[in-house]
């Protein structure tokens, strides 16, 4: 039923009304008129897919002129077959997802809405093609940087197999990789060929094959394996670095901290991936770390995390016992150091044998007797100092001889 009068009339939702309209004048009134109309529920529009636009399996649509409350059904043109629907929460924009996969080909549709059992009229067709889509490659990055025998990573349909190729190269990356559940999946890889490349990615679903994808991208060198200083090492003047690399690679070693890297030098990895490399650490570089890195053919890796080391402080001396002077069974050890310092005298065979420890005096001089007897025969013994327990590098004294 509708009511009005003079101003305006307002109705109801979608569906069939029915009035009745009567004037009154002069203080009479007339005799009654009645009718019926009928508010149709609004026409849907079709906003996606494009026309013609090619979509995967389980496309998504979406438009506009939407009525809360009523049930938005998608058909197929020809069979007029249901493909999807659901009930609408809001007016205006609507988006359907499709829950079963479509057929790959040319397919057309159109889109009705139902509200209180009362049908639109149907939208315009749109037309537009199911298809396999192409996989995406996500790592490494589009015209991005990829490490050697690195992993390709990307996004398929669940329960495709991917394969993987490289342009120029009669060899098979990688195939029948399989998408999981989750729509992912990975490729392992043996790119050894540093450069420019391009990856041709497919992917084979129900037996029917997508179209290439083609991602281009560099392959560069992997970090190498710093193994030696270990973290927390003491080192100071020459010293050897040593770890892991990829064969032929050009392996640079760097100081870091500060202003940032400072070069110790370079080797050559060897066929059989080992390095070592020798350099010299200042004593007064304090707070600073190492890393290592490859390169080749002006490809250049990330450097490897970051090494901790600490600083040794120079060795100290030792001055007796003189060369080849005969001592008792429990000699004076005596040097210099630097002052406050901890020296420790150790068995030059076994440095896990402490014979004496001491501080440095002020003046820089220390002195200290073996707390164990030595055997008869000749000795020498290994001193280092030991300063905010960081250990000095050792020194080694001059033959002695025990009684």
């Amino acid at each position: 039923m509708a009511t009005g009068h003079s101003d305006g009339i307002s109705f109801s939702p979608p569906g069939d009304y029915s009035f009745t309209v009567t004037q009154t004048f002069g203080g009479q009134t007339s005799d009654t008129a009645s009718g019926s109309f009928n508010i149709p529920t609004p026409t849907l529009t079709v906003t996606e897919p494009a026309a013609n636009q090619k979509v995967g399996l389980l496309p998504v649509f979406k438009g506009t002129n939407g009525y809360a409350g009523a049930r938005l059904t998608i058909h197929d043109a020809m069979s007029h077959a249901e493909l999807g629907g659901l009930t609408l929460d809001s007016s205006g924009a609507w988006s359907v997802p499709i829950e079963i996969e479509l057929a790959v080909g040319i397919r057309t549709i159109y889109v009705v809405q139902s509200f209180n059992g009362q049908l639109s009229l149907r939208s315009e067709q749109r037309t537009f093609e199911v298809i396999i889509l192409i996989p995406t490659v996500t790592v490494p990055a589009l015209n991005g940087r990829f490490e050697r025998q690195g992993v390709i990573i990307g996004q398929g349909i669940a329960g495709a197999f991917v394969a993987v190729y490289l342009v120029g190269s009669s060899e098979i990356v990688a195939e029948n990789i399989p998408v999981d559940e989750h729509g992912a999946w990975a490729a392992p890889t043996r790119l050894k060929e540093v450069g420019s490349h391009t990856l041709l990615v497919n992917q084979v679903y129900k037996n029917q094959l997508s179209d290439v994808a083609i991602h281009a991208f560099t392959l560069v060198p992997a970090p190498p394996l710093l193994e030696s200083p270990a973290a927390g090492q003491g080192i100071s003047g020459s010293t050897v670095a040593s770890g892991f690399g990829f064969a032929g690679d050009t392996l640079k070693l760097f100081r870091r901290g500060g202003s940032g890297p400072s070069s110790l030098g370079s080797t050559v990895v060897t066929p059989e991936g080992t390095w070592s490399l020798a350099f010299t650490w200042g004593a007064n570089w304090q707070q600073y770390s190492l890393s290592a890195q490859s390169s080749q053919q002006e490809q250049q890796s990330a450097h490897s995390p970051l090494r901790p080391v600490l600083t040794r402080s120079a060795a100290p001396s030792i001055t007796e016992p003189a060369p080849m002077v005969w001592v008792g069974a429990a000699p004076t050890f005596a040097g210099t150091g630097r002052e406050g310092a901890t020296v420790t005298v150790a068995s030059w065979f076994n440095r896990l044998e402490v014979l004496a420890t001491t501080t440095v005096l002020p003046g820089g001089h220390w002195t200290t007797v073996a707390t164990k007897n030595l055997l008869p025969g000749q000795h020498r013994v290994v001193v280092r100092q030991t300063e905010n327990e960081v250990d000095s590098a050792e020194v080694m004294s001059d033959l002695f001889i025990v009684e």
